[in-house]
């Protein structure tokens, strides 16, 4: 998978919400936005 901001390669992404839109993105794009916590 594919960081959805800079392309780079991750195996874990994280969940994301920028302007109400949800991305997964690595570790250094997270700060981009607010993490999401899904619940299960």
């Amino acid at each position: 998978m594919n960081c959805e901001i800079c392309g780079r390669k991750i195996t874990n992404p994280i969940k994301i919400e920028i302007d109400n839109s949800i991305l997964n993105v690595c570790r250094d794009c997270s700060r981009f936005g607010t993490i999401v916590i899904e619940k299960k």
